[in-house]
């Protein structure tokens, strides 16, 4: 069996941060300090988007390639106000005949390979999903030096709204409860009392 590899080793491009500046007419570029440079270029072909990739690795036999394709861009619409976009993975499954065609917000690039797919595709794993308990219970830890800042923090609600600060901070702890599992709570119950 494959040792599957983790989303935290890949390169990866997010279409959120910048769409706004594609959209525009804008050259993106995404660059990681192993000087992987990708060029990111918006264009329109009838009713279809689509987001071009073009970079150049270096292979093992010291030669470059250079790697130029279209990602396919959707959207939906959001319930409140606006669009949400999409990158459509342009990878073929295993058979190698069949499109993906998954809808994803983030596409990765795993060491040793040369294209850009989701992470089905790749047969990628989150690191989280391999963590041993002593691993888990660092992250406990973790999270109550979150609590403990959480329950210092001088303001939590601005004009009747939580602060960014506030929110994120409930954001992390709601990771670290998904981390301790159904008996959080207990976990909390007893340590708060120690």
């Amino acid at each position: 069996m494959e040792k599957k590899i983790k989303v935290e080793q890949c390169k990866k491009i997010r279409i959120y941060p910048l769409i706004r500046k594609l959209l525009s007419s804008e050259l993106q570029f995404v660059q990681w300090q192993d000087s992987l440079n990708v060029g990111l270029r918006y264009e329109r072909e009838k009713a279809r988007r689509y987001i071009v990739l073009s970079y150049e690795l270096c292979l093992e036999d010291e030669t470059r390639e250079s790697f130029n394709y279209r990602v396919r861009l959707t959207k939906t619409k959001c319930k409140i106000a606006g669009w949400r976009y999409w990158l459509v993975c342009p990878l073929l499954l295993k058979d190698g005949e069949t499109p993906c065609h998954r809808r994803v917000s983030v596409l990765y690039k795993p060491p040793g390979r040369k294209y850009f797919g989701c992470r089905h595709c790749h047969n990628l794993t989150y690191e989280s999903r391999s963590l041993t308990p002593f691993q888990r219970a660092c992250k406990l830890i973790n999270f109550l030096e979150t609590n403990r800042i959480l329950e210092e923090l001088p303001r939590k609600i601005h004009k009747g709204l939580r602060t960014r600060k506030y929110k994120a901070l409930l954001k992390k702890m709601n990771k670290g409860l998904d981390y301790m599992g159904a008996d959080a709570a207990a976990k909390l119950e007893r340590l708060s009392k120690k």
